[in-house]
């Protein structure tokens, strides 16, 4: 019954991958917010499965104490819907230019803070999360006329066309202004750089000692042994759990001295604009080879403490929650699995049902069915699935439903003893509960 978990039917796959690349691919923001309200909290679950899943089953790990199982379906519906705009929001950004005046994306910088803290003479590294609208923090730090490398863990080629298309464009034009036309180029010459290839380290080592800024999404959690290595990591506190996290951002600053400059990015009510917030800079002591680790340790609690805060209160715009499960660390048991003789675990459960109680999937515990998969559940504690037999995914069901199994549910199956053997195994690994 147990076992990790599946990818959907080669089919669906196919059919979700089609509908995700010609989404992202919408030049017209108006057509395609249009498109993605026509979509119904449904339609993401079952063609957007690959992305809506792992947002739903990350929040409900995290908040299923504050928020009831539908609240957490409608914000990972939100995000996964925020996510396929994120994809081209700083190609359509880019577009705009030099046709229109140049402008900041968002509200609230203060470039003249920026400039002192470049001042030190050790570059600058801005840290940000995939929190609202992230992907127009690097244009902007461009627009302030600074040079800005930007690690990803994926390049698209459209970017690199939008990025060439500006600067293009920019050098066709004899009308702009000498700083405009510095800062335009400026935006258009942000270096994309692969961040799990090895060289990128010396390339953003070289770039600090020449003045530049480096900009990080701190929650990418990436490097250059990829998403899932464990190179480099440190465990740091999150949400009322222990996470595992990359610290090359903090060892970086630390080699160079390097000041970390945390922003956090919002999207407007409308959600036409966005505005950001700058948190206090993080400044490595002067070098001493006997700080470097606690330095290292408190620069990481203390950028994951500013995401844990703006996570919990905006969390329908957290979009990188979805890579949480890449973070932890899933050695526990699963499901708390107790060793208790059949007889016992079947009286156990017969007793319930006899009492009036009912059988639910054990919500408390972090179990919960997986988003478009019937009959499978999913230990958001440790990420590991449990598929139904096929003569027991009506059962599943049920147990997953707002009523749950009760005895005179029991009562109308048959053949009954399998499906109250499945409900004793089910019950002693905490799977379920009673109520």
């Amino acid at each position: 019954m147990q076992g990790n978990y599946e990818a959907p039917p080669e089919a669906a796959v196919e059919k979700a991958a089609s509908l995700l690349s010609r989404l992202e691919s919408l030049a017209d923001e108006s057509q395609l917010l249009a498109e993605l309200d026509a979509l119904s909290g449904d339609d993401v679950e079952r063609l957007l499965h690959r992305r809506y899943g792992p947002v739903y089953l990350n929040l409900f790990s995290l908040f299923r104490q504050e928020m009831p199982a539908g609240k957490l379906r409608e914000i990972a519906v939100h995000l996964t819907k925020a996510a396929i705009r994120s994809a081209s929001t700083a190609e359509r950004w880019l577009a705009r230019f030099p046709e229109n005046p140049l402008q900041f994306c968002l509200e609230g910088w203060q470039p003249d803070a920026l400039r002192t803290l470049l001042s030190r003479g050790r570059g600058l590294i801005v840290c940000s999360y995939r929190i609202g609208m992230y992907p127009l923090v690097p244009l902007d730090l461009g627009a302030m006329g600074f040079q800005v490398f930007l690690p990803l863990a994926e390049i698209k080629e459209r970017t690199t066309k939008a990025l060439d298309g500006l600067r293009d464009r920019v050098n066709a034009s004899a009308s702009l202004g000498a700083e405009e036309r510095h800062n335009l180029l400026s935006m258009s010459s942000i270096r994309l750089l692969d961040v799990e290839a090895k060289h990128t380290a010396i390339a953003l080592l070289k770039a600090l000692r020449k003045g530049g800024v480096v900009m990080i999404y701190v929650d990418g959690n990436n490097g250059v042994d990829g998403p899932w290595g464990e190179e480099g990591r440190i465990p740091v506190s999150f949400l009322r759990s222990s996470i595992h996290v990359k610290t090359g951002v903090a060892r970086l600053a630390w080699s160079l001295g390097a000041p970390i400059l945390p922003v956090v990015s919002f999207r407007n009510s409308h959600g036409s604009g966005g505005t950001v917030h700058v948190a206090d800079p993080i400044v490595p002591p002067d070098p001493n080879p006997a700080d470097r680790d606690g330095f290292v340790r408190a620069s990481m609690q203390r950028l994951y403490d500013i995401l844990e805060d703006y996570a919990s209160e905006y969390p329908e715009q957290w979009e990188g929650v979805s890579a949480l499960h890449r973070w932890q660390h899933h050695g526990a048991p699963v499901a708390g699995h107790i060793a208790m003789p059949g007889e016992e675990r079947a009286n156990t459960v017969a007793a319930a049902l006899q009492q009036g109680r009912r059988l639910y999937i054990n919500e408390r515990m972090g179990i919960t069915a997986v988003p478009g998969e019937e009959g499978v559940w999913v230990d958001t504690n440790t990420m590991k699935c449990f598929r139904a037999p096929a003569s027991a995914q009506h059962l599943f069901s049920a147990l997953a439903r707002e009523g749950g199994v009760d005895q005179s549910w029991i009562d109308h199956q048959t053949p009954r003893e399998p499906l109250l053997s499945l409900l004793a195994t089910l019950y002693a690994r905490k799977l379920i509960t009673a109520a």
